[in-house]
C-alpha cells in the first residue's frame, strides 16, 4: 500500500495481557496522526494487545518472550527497511528499548511518550527513581511532567494531555443492552466504574461500593456496574464479599471491550486516567478516587486541576478543599437532584472539548517530530542503555 505522507512507526509493548487505557489512547492518537502520516504500528509482546486488533490500517504483531531478543530487533528491523520510517514513536518505556537498538543502528529519530503511572520516585521499590533518559519524551499528566522537568535530562521535553476522541461519536450506533437491563428501573442513579479489577485498581472499587452504599443509605437509590478485565481472581472475590445487592460485576470480554459505552447509560462514574475523560465526555457526574479515603470525590469544573495534575489516579492526596468522608454529605445533596447533576454533567463535558479532546494534541505531536527530525544526532549512554535493557529483560520474563 503506497501513500505520498511520510512513514512513521509507532511501538507498543503488551507483557501484562495487553489491556489497560494506554493502549486506546495510541490507537486515538494513530488515528488523528494518519491524517499527517503513514501509520504503522508494532506491536511487541507475548500477547496482543486486544484493542489494537480493531486497527484497520498496517499493523504488526512481533511475539516477544525475553529468551528471542535478537530474533525480535531482527523482526522490527526488517520492518524498518521497507517502510524506512522519518520517525519512531514508542508509546511505553519496554518498546522503548526496541526504538534504542533501532535507532542506534539505523539513526532513525526515536520519540517516547510515558502513558502513566506514577512518577519513577513513586514507582516499584525496585527501579525507584531510574527510568531511562530519552532526548525527546512526551508525557500526559503534570505529576510525570514536574519530575523530568526537574531532571533537566530530555532535550526536549512537552506534556501532551489530549488523549481521548470524542466516544460520543464513537459509540453512537453501539448497543449497550446488557448494562441497559441491570438499570431498567428508572428510580436508580446509575453508577459506572470501568476499570481493570486487580491490585492497582482495587482501592478505587472499594470506594465505589462505599459511595453507592452511603447513597441507598441516605435515601439516595443507586446501582453500581464494576465493568472491568478481571486480573487478580482473589481481588474480584474479595471485592464480592463487601459488594451489596447494588452492585453487580460485568468481567466477560463483550463487556470489558470498548467498555466506555457503558457510560452513555451512566448517571454517574467513577473514573481514573482517560476514563475519567471519556465520562467527562459524556456528560456523567464524575467522582475520582482519592488516597486513604473511604469514598471517592467529586469532581467539578471548579476543582478538576487539582485531580488532573495526579491523572485523576489514586495518588490524590486529602487536603483542605477535597476530603470525600468530610464532605460526602454535601456530595448527596448535589446529586440527588436531577437539575444540579445535570448542571455539574453540562459543565464536565465542557471541560472535556476544551481540555481533553485528542484533536488538540496532533499539532503537539507534530511539533516535537519536527525537532527530533531536524536534531537527530544520535547519542546515547551506554550505563543508561545497560540498564534500560536489564530493566525491560526482568519485566518481559516475569
Amino acid at each position: 500500500m503506497s501513500s505520498d505522507k511520510d512513514p512513521i512507526i509507532l511501538f507498543i509493548s503488551s507483557y501484562s495481557g495487553g489491556k489497560g487505557g494506554h493502549y486506546y489512547s495510541l490507537f486515538t492518537i494513530a488515528n488523528e496522526l494518519s491524517k499527517y502520516y503513514r501509520v504503522i504500528i508494532i506491536n511487541v509482546g507475548n500477547v496482543e494487545a486486544d484493542v489494537l486488533k480493531k486497527w484497520t490500517g498496517e499493523i504488526y504483531f512481533i511475539k516477544s518472550t525475553g529468551f528471542n531478543f535478537k530474533l525480535v530487533l531482527s523482526s522490527i528491523l526488517e520492518l524498518y527497511n521497507k517502510y524506512q520510517p522519518v520517525l519512531i514513536h514508542s508509546f511505553d518505556v519496554h518498546s522503548a528499548l526496541f526504538a534504542r537498538k533501532v535507532s542506534y543502528k539505523t539513526n532513525c529519530p526515536y520519540v517516547v511518550t510515558k502513558c502513566g503511572g506514577p512518577p519513577p520516585d513513586k514507582a516499584g521499590m525496585m527501579w525507584r527513581n531510574y527510568y531511562p533518559t530519552f532526548k525527546f519524551q512526551t508525557v500526559f499528566n503534570e505529576d510525570d511532567y514536574q519530575y523530568f522537568n526537574k531532571k533537566n535530562k530530555n532535550k526536549y521535553l512537552a506534556q501532551i494531555k489530549q488523549r481521548v476522541s470524542d466516544p460520543k461519536k464513537l459509540y453512537e450506533d453501539v448497543s449497550v443492552t446488557e448494562i441497559a437491563d441491570f438499570f431498567k428501573s428508572d428510580n436508580y442513579l446509575n453508577v459506572v466504574r470501568i476499570g481493570r479489577i486487580g491490585h492497582k485498581y482495587f482501592d478505587t472499587i472499594v470506594q465505589s461500593i462505599n459511595l453507592v452504599r452511603y447513597l441507598n443509605e441516605n435515601g439516595v437509590a443507586s446501582k453500581l456496574a464494576i465493568i472491568g478485565y478481571i486480573e487478580s481472581e482473589d481481588c474480584l472475590d474479595n471485592l464480592r464479599k463487601i459488594a451489596t445487592e447494588h452492585v453487580h460485576f460485568f468481567t466477560n470480554n463483550e463487556h470489558t471491550r470498548q467498555a466506555s459505552r457503558f457510560l452513555k447509560v451512566a448517571d454517574i462514574s467513577i473514573g481514573t486516567g482517560r476514563n475519567f475523560m471519556e465520562s467527562c465526555a459524556f456528560g456523567c457526574v464524575v467522582f475520582a478516587p482519592v488516597k486513604n479515603s473511604k469514598y471517592p470525590a467529586l469532581v467539578t469544573h471548579e476543582n478538576f486541576r487539582y485531580f488532573e495534575k495526579s491523572n485523576f489516579s489514586e495518588r490524590v492526596l486529602i487536603n483542605g478543599n477535597i476530603d470525600p468522608e468530610r464532605d460526602v454529605k454535601k456530595y448527596i445533596e448535589k446529586i440527588k437532584s436531577e437539575e444540579l447533576r445535570n448542571e455539574i454533567g453540562n459543565k464536565m463535558e465542557e471541560v472535556f472539548y476544551a481540555e481533553f479532546d485528542v484533536v488538540k494534541a496532533i499539532n503537539g505531536y507534530r511539533n516535537i517530530y519536527k525537532k527530533c527530525i531536524k536534531n537527530n544526532i544520535y547519542e546515547d549512554n551506554i550505563i543508561d542503555q545497560l540498564l534500560h535493557s536489564i530493566m525491560t529483560r526482568v519485566k518481559i520474563i516475569k
